[in-house]
């Protein structure tokens, strides 16, 4: 019985044991399946949002920062900039994360400090997108464009203003002017930023009613610019009330005049490349790339006319003060001479001008040429009529009868008008007073040539360029044959040219130009001569552009024959005409 007990169970565990079998091996299998869809879950990246600030000068290629992320699979991930990426400012390594500048301009341009880009992050499955913060600093100095006034003529060493700037990091500031100050008229404080008045004569209302300055301020690393305008107070000239006063005027204007020659046969001969670019600011006047900012055309502009207004000032005092007789003519013949040379170079480089006849002007409109002309050859005619045929003592300074015929002969030639131009060359070469000198590279003041000149100045750029000796001659005989020739060769008369131009060659012991040249070959031998001769006379230019070969050797363009009128002359003065091409 016990045995038949034993086998009931055996067989009904043995049949519990297979229920238990498939059972287990039931769960088994729903385990294998579920761990087999577990493997094939991927999780996304992990990357929280994150910052980096950023100097907003930093040079394009310049590492803002490392986007951080993490992958629980170790997937390879990939980076990309999908959102606030203006003007393509950033670019990101997709392989690293690293964000890079990549438009240094753009940040530049940006005037919001925080900007704000979504970098998307990649497993090959499924994506992050933090969000980046770069937050711009600006470790540059912060100055702003300001504005100050000061009267014209002001002295030297007259309080303009205190440009005011600050550093982020409170560093020390170092100012400069790197721009606009036309004739020196103003200098800075390199460590306070106090503008003052450095030359009070170029402080002229009539002339420039305002300056523009370039500033620059550098922290030592860094460096920002601003525009300080500086308008200048329209402070009456008084006129001269005394005969002294006149006089001394009138002294100072040669002094001035001085100044002037030299620099127009600087200007000359740069542009008409008969000698190099004495320094890198002359490169554009060499190049003929100047435009209406440049410092060497509105110096050119400037300084002719301050001392023309002096001039005005001078004529009408000694109408009004001097009595009538030789002295007030005298000294009123020099100064419509001297505005004569002045508003001759004025308006053959510029080729219009304001007609400048008073002491102070209002916005007078520009004058064609033949009107500037018409009141030059006036001037000159008026001297000539007043002024001595020579000086004697204290007086050997000042111009005289045969300078403002020189002068004249000028005129007539730039016009062409031949008739004329021959008429007075003739005069000029039979005049008792003058001769050709044996030398024409070593001027001094006893060259008997000379219709009237100076010693040089002591200006170590003209210095440096002139090579003719110590005395610097305006007019020379020289200029009478050149124009003789020339005059002659257009009114069909060819032996008194031949003759002109012999006279000059034998001078030079030179081979004479023989019998049957024609009008053609004339010609090329007097453009020769006159390149010989007055290569450092400030006419250069002036007759390459009357033989017609100036836009041919230096391969410009027309409107390169004149100069363009300054930037600050037609900005203030409404009926003002800038040239062509400018």
């Amino acid at each position: 019985m016990l045995f038949y007990h034993l086998y009931s169970d055996l067989l009904e565990m043995k049949e519990t044991s297979k229920f238990l079998k498939l059972f287990f091996l039931s769960i088994i299998v729903v385990l294998a399946g579920c761990s087999d869809d577990e493997e094939e879950i991927n999780l996304a990246p992990q990357a929280a949002d994150q910052a980096f600030t950023l100097a907003k000068d930093s040079p394009s290629g310049t590492v803002v920062g490392t986007v951080i992320a993490a992958d629980e699979e170790q997937d390879p991930l990939t980076f990309s900039i999908t959102s606030g990426n203006t003007d393509n400012a950033f670019a990101i390594n997709a392989t690293t994360g690293q964000i890079t500048v990549n438009t240094s301009t753009a940040l530049e341009a940006e005037t919001d400090n925080t900007l704000v880009l979504v970098v998307t992050i990649s497993d090959g499955q499924n994506e992050v997108t933090p969000t980046i913060t770069i937050n711009l600093t600006d470790l540059r100095p912060m100055v702003v464009d300001q504005t100050f006034s000061v009267d014209e003529n002001s002295e030297s060493g007259s309080v303009v203003g205190i440009v005011i700037a600050t550093d982020p990091n409170q560093a020390t500031l170092n100012f400069s002017i790197t721009g606009g100050n036309t004739g020196s008229a103003f200098m800075i404080n390199a460590s306070t930023g106090e503008i003052t008045v450095q030359t009070s004569s170029v402080l002229d209302f009539e002339v420039t009613p305002s300056f523009t300055l370039n500033i620059n301020v550098g922290n030592g690393t860094r460096e920002a610019s601003a525009t300080v305008t500086i308008t200048l107070n329209d402070v009456s000239p008084e006129p001269f009330t005394t005969r002294q006063q006149i006089i001394d005027a009138l002294s100072e204007s040669y002094s001035s005049l001085e100044s002037y020659i030299e620099f127009v046969y600087l200007f000359d001969a740069v542009y008409a490349n008969t000698i190099p670019a004495p320094d890198a600011s002359w490169n554009d006047i060499f190049a003929h790339s100047q435009d209406f900012n440049n410092d060497k055309v509105e110096q050119f502009w400037v300084d002719g006319f301050e001392l023309v207004f002096v001039l005005n000032n001078i004529i009408s005092s000694s109408e009004a003060v001097l009595l009538a007789g030789q002295e007030r003519n005298e000294i009123i013949a020099q100064a419509l001479a001297i505005r004569a040379y002045l508003q001759f170079e004025l308006v053959s480089w510029f080729g219009v001008i304001p007609l400048e006849t008073e002491i102070v002007t209002d916005d007078l409109p520009f004058s064609q040429p033949n009107d500037v002309l018409t009141l030059v050859k006036t001037d000159l005619d008026l001297a000539i009529s007043n002024l001595p045929a020579t000086w004697t003592g204290d007086d050997m300074r000042n111009f005289t009868k045969g300078t403002a015929q020189a002068l004249l002969l000028r005129v007539y030639t730039f016009n062409q008008q031949w008739t004329e131009a021959v008429s007075l060359s003739q005069e000029l070469i039979n005049n008792s007073l003058y001769s050709l000198s044996p030398t024409t590279n070593n001027f001094t003041a006893t060259d008997s040539e000379i219709t009237w000149g100076f010693d040089q100045t002591g200006e170590p750029v003209f210095a440096g360029a002139y090579d003719r000796g110590d005395h610097v001659p305006l007019a020379r005989l020289t200029e009478a044959y050149l124009v003789n020739a020339e005059a002659n060769i257009f009114l069909g008369q060819s032996l008194p040219a031949v003759n002109a131009l012999n006279a000059l060659k034998d001078r030079a012991g030179d081979p004479s130009i023989g019998t049957g040249v024609n009008e053609s070959e004339l010609l090329e031998l007097t453009l020769a001569q006159w390149e010989a001769e007055m290569d450092l006379g400030g006419v250069s230019f002036a007759t390459l552009r009357r033989f017609g070969i100036a836009t041919t050797r230096f391969t410009i363009p027309d409107t390169r024959l004149v100069l363009p009128i300054p930037w600050d002359i037609t900005e203030n003065n409404p009926n003002s005409t800038q040239n062509p091409g400018y």
